[in-house]
């Protein structure tokens, strides 16, 4: 088989203020490495590069060859090998799928040829929630990972932009038809506190009764049957999780997807999450804990090895409460992953909310690691 013939990929992290010279060489170092001409590049940029986009863009085209090009900001990155957090950079993933069709879009309508797709949001604009039930709505059997940009502090420092140039848009869909076979990753960062519960009265995002019971009072069980020093650490680091399937016997954590607790009403418990929530799903409290964390992401990435082999691309989208602030360490989520699969091409961000899909539900998820590897089809 030729090499112009399979699924390739090159990938590069550039930790620089932008600095033309650099991106052409990074440009041509993917594609030296491809060996092609790609038909996808995925950019990632921190909001410095916001002002440059122009020339970046044309420099991908130039010295990259790309013609089809999506990306957005992101306050930290990942490569190979690397988490950058709090720096200036971009990383770029360079894809080459011959028999794969490609299509970049705002709308969800017009990905309905498409076997899997990738979204970018801006979380300043866009309801995921409006999107997570359109696609479950219109392709529900079609895997959708992803998650919003990041970036700041102004409004304009977080932005989605294509080869035209930064987007209008709220979000950009990627389907991406035949050729390729793309497995979504979904690892939670949160270990179970406490006892679940079914919601027994809800009202949009607001969880009334858990249990017959004020759920505050609940949170309140949980966080004291931490340990006093555990309690120190889990300040600020509790969150609600939603099962993703109800038919389980014991729930253990990774069953749950993951919301931030917005608010609470103190005189008659309510609680606010960062999703809507309905009576009759179980909850149970969660602890943003980097041992749970590092186990999950290792245990899903071994599953789908197992399950698949080693991909020849992956795209990460990591909660942006997964860096050095919970690991006290740097680049723990890409160590984990190429403890499993080993150093292959890949890119990734830390985002504000990430999308994936589990069991063949799309879902929003907080403090996790979302992602999409590619396969070539059997």
């Amino acid at each position: 088989m030729s090499e112009t013939s399979r699924n390739l990929s090159a990938s590069c992290l550039v930790a620089s203020p932008f600095d033309e010279s650099l991106i052409q060489q990074a440009a041509s170092a993917c594609l030296k490495e491809l060996g092609t001409d790609p038909d996808l590049v995925i950019a990632f940029v921190t909001s410095d590069y916001g002002p440059h986009l122009k020339a970046l863009i044309q420099t991908l085209q130039i010295d990259g060859h790309a013609a089809t090009i999506v990306g957005g900001s992101a306050s930290g990155l990942a490569g190979v090998g690397r988490e950058q957090e709090q720096i200036s950079g971009m990383t770029l993933l360079f894809l080459k799928m011959p028999s794969t069709a490609v299509h970049v879009s705002s709308e969800i309508g017009k990905r309905r040829g498409a076997d899997a797709a990738v979204v970018l949001c801006n979380p300043l604009n866009v309801s995921f929630n409006s999107i997570l039930n359109d696609w479950n709505e219109q392709l529900p059997a079609v895997p959708l990972v992803g998650g919003s940009v990041t970036g700041g502090p102004d409004e304009n420092d977080l932005f989605i932009f294509t080869a035209e140039g930064k987007c209008k848009k709220d979000k950009i869909f990627v389907g991406f038809e035949g050729g390729v076979r793309l497995e979504p990753l979904v690892s939670p960062g949160c270990r179970s506190i406490g006892k679940p519960f079914v919601i027994t009265a809800a009202r949009g995002n607001e969880v009334l009764s858990l249990g017959q019971r004020e759920p505050f009072t609940i949170l309140e069980e949980a966080f004291e049957s931490l340990g006093e020093e555990m309690q120190i650490e889990a300040e600020g680091n509790i969150f609600a999780g939603l099962a993703i399937e109800e038919e389980i016997d014991e729930f253990k954590s990774g069953d749950f997807h993951i919301h931030q607790i917005v608010s609470a009403t103190l005189n008659d418990g309510r609680l606010m999450l960062g999703a809507p929530v309905r009576v009759g799903q179980t909850m149970q409290f969660q602890l943003r804990d980097p041992l749970a964390a590092e186990s999950l992401l290792e245990s899903e990435c071994r599953r789908i090895k197992d399950k698949s082999g080693t991909p020849f691309a992956s795209l990460l989208f990591m909660g942006q409460g997964r860096g050095k602030q919970l690991f006290g360490a740097e680049d723990r989520n890409i160590r984990v992953f190429e403890d499993v699969f080993g150093q292959t091409p890949l890119a990734g961000l830390y985002s504000y909310s990430e999308v994936g899909t589990v069991a063949s539900k799309h879902l929003r998820h907080s403090q996790s690691v979302c992602g999409v590897l590619f396969y070539s089809q059997e």
